[in-house]
């Protein structure tokens, strides 16, 4: 059970808008095993947030953001009861685990211009108490994963995002690319967990009228390899795509939508320790298709130009 409270002021100075807030919340989470064992936590905390606009000049803008933020576990994470069906492999919580606190500070720089908008977003995240899964082997080579708290990560990093408006010839969308440099401290559990690692990942969208009939867009997302206290999680790849074709004068539309149609989606991941290595991999079988028909009895239209705007 989660209670909150919160309370917003803001006000306008010239070119600047300041806004100030202050959420606080009180959660009590209890739960009772099959055997009549109970496991609980109560906390309360507050949150202050803050932001500060600044509008330089009609093509720029500039805002400074800070949040302090919380990430509880749930009872999956909590829960000491084996839950894998496996005898090799075992999958228990940890009802000790705290939750993990984050202060973020962040920029976002934008410029109009002529054909779309500019953006650069740098950002400083320290997160302490952060929660981790670990995975011990015993002498029998049976594995059992739960989670710990770690001491402390900081990460910062920034991200460049170009938007394109729709204008001429209806085509519009994005793209973006972003780097995060990330440093954990694990000492607590041992100078092997912790680590530093540097990633760069990536977005783009883009959607338009090929005829005055129909349309297309596109999604693709590039999400890098992630380390781990033991281990790592191997790089990611999506992407989908989908059609529209308007008829009967807007009033109905077809769509055919196309999910993963290379076959990219699917991880593959590694966990190191002294005493073992663990491989696995998971193939997802996500590449299907989507047709559908709409028609508005009210009026006529549904596309709205622009990025990401199907509706």
């Amino acid at each position: 059970m989660s209670h909150s409270a919160y309370t917003t002021v803001e006000r306008e100075v010239g070119p600047f808008s300041i806004q100030a807030g202050l959420r606080g919340e009180h959660t009590d989470l209890r739960f009772e095993l099959p055997g009549g064992e109970r496991f609980g936590h109560e906390w309360f905390n507050l949150f202050p947030s803050a932001n500060v606009s600044w509008r330089i000049d009609d093509d720029r803008r500039l805002r400074l953001s800070y949040s302090r933020r919380v990430d509880r576990p749930g009872l999956s994470e909590l829960n000491p009861v084996n839950t894998s069906t496996d005898p090799l492999e075992r999958r228990i919580g940890n009802p000790d685990i705290e939750p993990e606190f984050t202060h973020s500070v962040s920029a976002d720089l934008r410029w109009s211009l002529s054909q779309g908008n500019l953006s650069f977003s740098p950002y400083y995240s320290a997160t302490r108490n952060g929660w981790e899964r670990i995975t011990t082997v015993d002498d029998q080579g049976v594995s059992t994963r739960t989670y710990e708290n770690v001491t402390s990560s900081e990460g910062y990093g920034a991200s460049l995002t170009y938007s394109l408006r729709g204008r001429g010839s209806g085509w519009g969308g994005y793209v973006s690319l972003s780097s995060t440099r990330e440093n954990r401290d694990a000492s607590n559990l041992g100078d092997r967990y912790s680590g530093s690692s540097l990633r760069f990942s990536s977005r783009a969208n883009i959607d338009g009228r090929i005829t005055e009939s129909l349309s297309a867009q596109a999604n693709l997302r590039y999400s890098p390899a992630t380390d781990l206290p033991q281990g790592r999680i191997d790089a990611r790849y999506s992407a989908d795509f989908g059609l529209r074709y308007r008829l009967m004068d807007e009033r109905m539309s077809v769509r055919l939508r196309i999910r993963d149609p290379f076959a990219l989606e699917g991880s593959s991941s590694q966990l190191r320790d002294v005493d073992y290595i663990i491989l696995g991999r998971t193939e997802e079988s996500t590449t299907s298709a989507e047709i559908s028909v709409t028609y508005a009895l009210g009026g006529g239209g549904e596309y709205r130009g622009g990025r990401g705007r199907w509706r």
